[in-house]
């Protein structure tokens, strides 16, 4: 759904790269319309900003993915020997299941 609307609207975008805290801010203050952020996060980001949710609305999109996929990207002098050691310990932590996501 997330996907289709944004496409379908063609909103004017206008990427910024800041502190989370500033993203609601930019909303109260009418610089931004709208967020995307995961659901669970909502509340804090608005109490920890001392900000209130009065107008506020929140939107369930269908179609984003339930896993919380994180990546971690190396410089070109970061060895391979070093990346493999980093995805096997990681693969140690996550357990056996999930061993197999990590790859160079």
């Amino acid at each position: 759904m997330g996907d289709r609307l944004m496409k379908n609207l063609s909103p004017r975008t206008h990427e910024i790269s800041t502190r989370r805290d500033t993203l609601p801010v930019l909303i109260q203050k009418n610089s931004a319309d709208y967020l995307l952020i995961a659901p669970e996060e909502v509340e804090t980001l608005i109490s920890d900003e001392g900000l209130s949710n009065e107008g506020c609305i929140t939107l369930t999109m269908q179609d984003i993915p339930e896993d919380n996929k994180r990546y971690l990207m190396f410089s070109m002098s970061v060895s391979d020997d070093m990346i493999t050691r980093i995805s096997e310990s990681i693969a140690k932590i996550v357990g056996p299941d999930l061993s197999n996501d990590f790859s160079k």
